[in-house]
């Protein structure tokens, strides 16, 4: 759990860091902020490193929102939207590697 800690706050700083990057480098003429090239940002912060803290920590709520959701409705297209979440929540949690939140998703599912 520490160390968990620790690694999510070095990429918020690191995140943090090229943040403060982007908004040092402006033009001397205008307000126009001038953007490094996108690799140096990508590089710098993972995608994978961004959404897995993110995702740990809204799975419970997300899936609790999109039971409800779906068990109260008989409009079609909220059906869909909350099949598309599942989907969604279901991918990233492999993605991730977090069984827990996998498999209490498709239990979920497999419930309706």
């Amino acid at each position: 759990e520490e160390r968990k800690r620790d690694k999510f706050k070095k990429e918020r700083e690191e995140m943090m860091g090229a943040t403060e990057k982007l908004f040092r480098k402006k033009t001397g003429k205008g307000s126009k902020a001038v953007m490094a090239p996108s690799t140096q940002l990508t590089d710098s912060v993972s995608p994978a490193g961004v959404v897995k803290p993110m995702f740990d920590e809204s799975w419970g709520p997300l899936i609790g929102t999109l039971s409800q959701v779906l068990e109260c409705t008989e409009d079609e297209r909220i059906i869909a939207a909350c099949l598309n979440g599942f989907v969604y929540a279901v991918r990233v949690a492999a993605h991730s590697g977090m069984s827990l939140a996998r498999d209490t998703f498709m239990n979920s599912l497999a419930k309706f």
